[in-house]
């Protein structure tokens, strides 16, 4: 009433007494399109600063038709939650650039997101703002300067152009131009030094302008592929890559030219890896020089400066034969020829065995279990990084051999496992997967169980097990340990994005997910740090959202962290225009919700046109009726009821959307009424989409029967057994904690359900690995089952304690 009122005032004011802007048209249309940058994250004066470096280059028109074509492609809205939606394809920025007229801002559109697509946004964002620094550095006393745009406006502008140009591929032609000159695909990212971006900056554009009377020569050892890219493919400029002859591949012509005419940029590129000296090799210092076409005379040459700093490779290929193209580079690596595809399907072979052999004991566990055990464990990885027990991605420093094993009973996790439960990963899922991944049509499943049993759990970390091909070809070399070891190391995170790949949802529509190349960055996961000292006995553990977190740190790369402390509140997560999000969105039935489910759709989460690229939980709070009262659910024991009805009403209240920073900070709100209205006892949960993916993690489905639910819709309780149409979170460690079987009726009502999951799960947060909250098995009835043979399947099962959510 109070916001109704204001509201009606200032509409009468304004009536009464009408705003007169001063303001024409033209600077209406400015500030309109001001609002809607900044609501999508970027900025106009930033915009418009960079444009005034990248919108001084033209761009070639056979790249310009295709990435315009690719890019102005929208898609439907994809509706989330609380009015929030998934916006894909172009945005003000994009539209802005795509209008006639508007090649300055095209061009800087286009060649940021060339950038952005290969290195972390802060770090060129980084370089960008130190170009300008530069610039202004170098102009004259009298020559009229302002203070250059923000690294952190440069940054939201370069992520603003990589996400609403997702549907680019770029990886395609890295591929291409680094396989022309000899590079492994790992080499595409290699960071283009400072001197050589800014030189890039100011003279790549003269050439454009006078291309008959200047020309660049670059000398350098990275960057190679990206500065071919730049000059040739994106401006149109004819390029020459020499000194290939001592490049990684020994057998490339000594020069590579792109593009028709007399050179325009000469790249000199040289290995510091190599072996193989030329003459004047040594000599050779990374530069960028300007020169006069007609004579060679040096008209001025950049060189490093102390200050600066590296750019951060941030490169990322599609999903869809990401294994493949790791596992190839390995194989380059250690100079593997005859027979590189023989080796390569073993590995393919090696990494869903491995996927397989690991998945079968991995268990799971409820939160509880994570707070108790995770302060130990995390103790323990860390005793075997500082110790003696840690051995490093390659191998190199310690004989896998020696590694000592982990065992759970030496260590007292006996105890704490015995009420966890086996987390099935189905081995069609895997092979799915596996087959997306490594983009092979038709896997040989027999040979891949083989493997599987070839590399047994005890044998992943122990000596070299290998078929007689891959002996023919990597023995030959006098580093066949470390290769076979570098070659294991990748096949193991291979193993792990597989198991994570397996719980995506609708699998086939996501083949395009860009993944960072850096499979590394899986060794902060907790099933990696397992496998370095598992003993293939004691059981794996799996956290709830480990397919969550494979899957965020390879699609967001080095920038994403295992211990930041918003990750363990975000339930979606956006780069680059894709986003991964929980099974729980939509908060259907809990029976139809996958438990650990993920989706990964196209699109960045945008609401009333503000977009943000995280989704947290709001508050996690209970409110229980006036005066203090607590709410209370009917009780029942040792009778016949009626469970198709649910005596008490529970709905979902709309959900509560605020901001935080980059992130939308979503509270649900599921309500359950008094069922004496007069006495005001309603009682309301606040929760959010993570907690109830956590809580509907560690539940077991009921098996079909071959009854009628309605024909069966009378229950009789055995001894032991309790019921009630309502818990809240106080009550299972108390009166209820000592019947074998507490069931809860909900009429399958969803939000009663998930309430009743929700009470269970925060319970066992704050409940010790031997209270009664934390042995239950919690079974969720689904509708082939009826009510009678739920519970008899309860009552069958080896665990003393249940929860039964009919």
């Amino acid at each position: 009433m109070v916001f109704s009122s204001q509201f009606s005032l200032s509409l009468e004011l304004t009536r009464l007494l009408p705003l007169q802007t001063v303001a024409s048209k033209a600077t209406a249309a400015i500030m309109s399109l001001a609002r809607d940058l900044q609501n999508s994250g970027s900025d106009i004066v930033i915009e418009e600063d960079l444009a005034e470096i990248f919108g001084r280059c033209r761009i070639a028109d056979n790249m310009a038709s295709s990435f315009r074509s690719a890019i102005s492609k929208s898609e439907p809205l994809y509706n989330l939650c609380a009015g929030i939606e998934l916006q894909h394809g172009p945005g003000p920025t994009v539209i802005r650039s795509l209008a006639t007229q508007q090649q300055i801002y095209f061009a800087t559109v286009l060649q940021c997101s060339f950038l952005s697509s290969l290195y972390t946004t802060t770090s060129l964002a980084e370089a960008l703002a130190q170009a300008f620094e530069y610039r202004f550095k170098g102009a004259p006393e009298d020559f009229s300067t302002r203070a250059p745009p923000s690294r952190q406006g440069i940054a939201a502008f370069l992520r603003v152009c990589s996400e609403q140009t997702a549907d680019y591929q770029w990886d395609l032609l890295y591929l291409s131009v680094a396989r022309h000159i000899g590079r492994a695909e790992e080499a595409v990212a290699d960071p283009i030094p400072p001197v050589i971006m800014r030189g890039a900056l100011q003279m790549f554009p003269l050439v454009q302008t006078l291309p008959l009377d200047r020309k660049v020569e670059i000398v350098a050892t990275d960057g190679i592929c990206a500065l071919v890219i730049w000059a040739h493919n994106i401006l149109g400029l004819t390029v020459v890559v020499t000194n290939l002859g001592i490049a990684t591949d020994p057998t490339m012509p000594p020069e590579v030219k792109f593009g028709g005419g007399s050179e325009q940029v000469i790249i000199r590129a040289a290995d510091v890896y190599s072996s193989v000296k030329n003459e004047g090799y040594n000599e050779m210092k990374t530069s960028i020089t300007l020169l006069e076409a007609s004579n060679q005379q040096n008209l001025f040459t950049l060189e490093p400066e102390d200050t600066d700093r590296q750019l951060e490779s941030s490169y990322k290929v599609r999903m869809k034969g990401y294994g493949r193209r790791i596992l190839s580079d390995a194989v380059d690596l250690h100079q593997i020829q005859s027979g590189k595809e023989a080796v390569l399907q073993e590995m393919i072979r090696t990494s869903c065995g491995i996927a397989l052999a690991i998945s079968r004991p991995l268990e799971t566990s409820s939160r509880c279990v994570i707070a108790k055990e995770l302060e130990d464990r995390v103790e323990l990885f860390q005793s075997l990084k500082d110790g003696e027990m840690f051995v490093n991605s390659t191998g190199s420093e310690n004989d896998a051999g020696s590694i000592k094993s982990f065992d759970a009973s030496e260590h007292g996790y006996n105890d704490r496992m015995e009420h966890e439960i086996e987390f099935p990963v189905g081995e069609g899922a895997l092979l799915k997967a596996a087959s997306l991944l490594f983009k092979e049509n038709k896997l040989d499943e027999i040979s891949i169980r083989e493997f599987a049993t070839l590399y047994t759990p005890s044998k992943i970390n122990g000596s070299p097990v290998m078929l007689p091909s891959f002996f023919n070809n990597i023995l030959q070399t006098t580093s066949a340990d470390v290769a076979w070891q570098y070659l294991l190391t990748e096949a193991e995170r291979l193993a792990i994005l597989l198991i994570a790949i397996s719980s995506i949802r609708e699998l086939d529509s996501s083949p395009d997910l860009p993944l960072c190349y850096k499979i590394n960055l899986l060794d902060q996961h907790p099933l990696y740090q397992q496998l370095l000292c598992w003993n293939g006995k004691a059981p794996l553990w799996l956290p709830e959202d480990s397919s969550f977190q494979a899957l965020g740190l390879l699609m967001v790369g080095h920038t994403m962290h295992l211990d930041d402390s918003l990750l363990s509140q975000t339930s979606l997560i956006s780069d680059r225009g894709w986003s991964l999000f929980m099974s729980s969105y939509g908060i259907s039935n809990p029976s139809h919700t996958d438990s650990g489910g993920l989706v990964v759709k196209k699109g960045v989460p945008t609401r009333n046109g503000v977009r943000k690229h995280r989704i947290v939980d709001g508050r996690r709070e209970i409110h229980e009726g006036i005066r203090g009262n607590r709410f209370e659910g009917q009780q029942i024991f040792n009778e016949s009821i009626d469970v198709s009805k649910c005596t008490l009403r529970t709905k979902f209240l709309d959900a509560w959307c605020g901001e935080l920073g980059d992130s939308f900070v979503v509270t649900l709100r599921i309500l359950t009424l008094s069922p004496v209205p007069t006495e005001r006892l309603d009682f309301v949960r606040e929760t959010g989409y993570r907690e109830l993916f956590l809580a509907n993690w560690s539940v077991r489905p009921t098996r079909t029967c071959q009854h009628s639910v309605h024909e069966m819709s009378t229950l009789k309780l055995q001894a032991g057994c309790a019921a009630r149409d309502f818990i809240t979170d106080h009550e299972l460690t108390t009166h209820l904690q000592k019947h074998r079987v507490v069931v809860v009726i909900t009429a399958n009502n969803p939000a009663a359900r998930w309430q009743t999951l929700a009470a269970i799960a925060r319970e066992r947060q704050h409940a010790h690995y031997e209270s009664y909250a934390y042995k239950r098995m919690i079974l969720l009835r689904d509708s082939d089952c009826c009510y009678q043979c739920a519970l008899d399947q309860c009552l069958q099962m080896d665990y003393q304690y249940h929860y039964l959510i009919l």
